[in-house]
């Protein structure tokens, strides 16, 4: 497999969407990811320590930090305030002129647990940063998966 290195541009054309419904702009995204814990398989009579990966996976949390529109921004805020797993998908495009996505993380049991506000100033961006744990794997696709 041929991987074609992309300059991705986030926040220009990079969406947020909850259950279907464009809900912000992405600024940044930190650590989507998940792992896997090591358990032990060795016994007393092992000369070397023996491992297997464990068949549960830990999703970790992500962090995004988003452009924030308080007249749109209704979607944001009821799924903030929810507290109820839903779809989020995250699209990122190729220095923000295409219309093709080049990679989509999508999760069908995403909720917030933590979310603060920021630059709420003069002529400033308002962006709001969300932490997002979930129930389920991130899910990546588009041409640089």
């Amino acid at each position: 497999m041929t991987y074609t290195a992309k300059t991705v541009v986030v926040g220009e054309m990079t969406v947020f969407t909850i259950s279907g419904v464009a809900a912000a702009q992405v600024i940044s995204v930190d650590s989507i990811g998940e792992s896997k814990a090591k358990i032990p398989t060795f016994t007393l009579g092992d000369t070397v320590k023996t491992n297997r990966l464990s068949n549960l996976t830990d999703v970790k949390d992500c962090k995004v930090t988003l452009l924030y529109n308080p007249t749109v921004g209704g979607t944001l805020r009821t799924w903030l305030d929810s507290g109820t797993p839903s779809t989020v998908t995250m699209a990122l495009y190729e220095n923000g002129t295409s219309t093709t996505a080049v990679e989509t993380y999508s999760n069908d049991a995403a909720y917030a647990t933590e979310w603060s506000l920021s630059g709420v100033k003069e002529d400033g961006n308002v962006e709001i940063e969300v932490t997002i744990a979930a129930n389920d794997k991130w899910t990546a696709s588009g041409s640089g998966s």
